[in-house]
């Protein structure tokens, strides 16, 4: 049996090799990668700010296909070999994903700490720029820089609307437009009481949401840890009743059921629907980010 997983490993590390891109068949090179969902996968990585190239991708898909040539192994089964092509697929997908979660997220949180500090810096300034300038030192975390990048513009020359509409592009938070949509008041009519205490507000309120977030985020999180105990209890119970097959087929002689082409079939395809629950239990059993 081992020269079954040898010969299907050799088999899919030759089609991997030739998916790389040629310059004299740059086209087919292309096609390639878009069977293998690499395309995609680089679009997705680079939203977030990651450089992802073909040999990155290779290499986790033949990682990730690994897996399935080890279960294969150890189980004797050598159609998990299938299941690793389509964990090879799916892992960088994961990934890629809990990446972009967890930097929103952050993002998220980041943000009315720093829209205190410039908050606190417009009523002794009276303009956007100055108000930057003066709190961006004592700026912390990821959206620092996005108004690091702001005040640079301001300084440029850009005018404030264009500036302001570029921020909340970057964010994409509907409480941040808000903000945004005083600042651009403050600007035009100045930059008074009413204007302050209402950016206030704001900010308030985009506190408690992220407070509300927390809160949900560490409840659903706990979901999705009993996602992979059930998935896992649901493994054993197969493998439970194939030890309690064996002992009976010592005495009576007959074929364990899992050890057959269709107790195969049937084990792997179970495997096939836990990993499509693991890839889809973000979906609803987390928060969608980009829609706040």
């Amino acid at each position: 049996m081992i020269w079954l997983y040898l010969l299907s490993g050799f088999v899919v590390a030759i089609a991997l090799v030739s998916c790389l891109p040629q310059v004299t068949h740059h086209n087919r090179g292309r096609r390639l990668r878009l069977a293998f969902g690499f395309e995609q996968t680089q679009a997705a990585a680079e939203d977030i700010g990651i450089h992802l190239n073909w040999k990155h991708y290779l290499g986790l898909i033949t990682f990730a296909f690994s897996i399935g040539v080890g279960i294969a192994i150890l189980t004797k089964n050598v159609l998990f070999i299938i299941l690793g092509i389509g964990i090879s697929f799916v892992a960088p997908k994961i990934m890629i994903s809990q990446v972009k979660y967890q930097r929103r997220k952050e993002m998220l949180l980041n943000l009315p700490g720093n829209l205190r500090l410039l908050t606190s810096k417009l009523r002794d300034c009276k303009s956007l720029q100055k108000a930057l300038e003066m709190s961006i030192p004592l700026m912390q975390g990821i959206t620092a820089e996005t108004f690091e990048r702001a005040h640079k513009s301001l300084q440029l020359g850009v005018d404030v609307s264009t500036v302001v509409m570029r921020m909340k592009k970057e964010i994409r938070f509907k409480q941040f437009d808000d903000y945004c949509e005083k600042l651009l008041m403050g600007s035009r009519d100045g930059f008074h009481s009413r204007v302050i205490d209402g950016t206030r507000e704001t900010i308030d309120d985009i506190y408690d949401d992220m407070q509300l977030l927390q809160k949900m985020d560490i409840k659903n999180k706990r979901k999705r840890l009993e996602a992979y105990l059930i998935f896992g209890l649901c493994f054993t119970f197969p493998y439970l009743f194939r030890y309690m097959e064996s002992e009976m087929a010592k005495e009576i002689g007959q074929v364990i059921t899992l050890d057959t082409l269709i107790g195969q079939l049937l084990i792997v395809s179970m495997a096939f629907v836990s990993l499509l629950g693991i890839w889809k239990r973000d979906t609803y059993l987390r928060l969608n980010l980009d829609d706040l």
